[in-house]
């Protein structure tokens, strides 16, 4: 999505929401694409992955169903 897409998602500023935008990129959790003036974010979805991954080890957060 664009940053004004996301932006019209939240009641923020533009410039608080570039500065989460900012952490994340720094992060490496999200990819930007560059086309004129405008900035596409996504998601990097294995990044993601692996920090829930990770939370579910740190917390050993069992399967839904599983009894033991």
């Amino acid at each position: 999505m664009s940053a004004g897409d996301i932006s019209d998602n939240f009641q923020l500023s533009k410039s608080t929401l570039t500065g989460h935008f900012l952490v994340l990129k720094a992060a490496d959790l999200v990819e930007t694409e560059r086309s004129g003036t405008t900035i596409f974010y996504s998601l990097k979805l294995s990044v993601l992955e692996s920090a829930i991954a990770a939370l579910i080890d740190q917390f050993d957060i069992k399967s839904l169903g599983d009894d033991k």
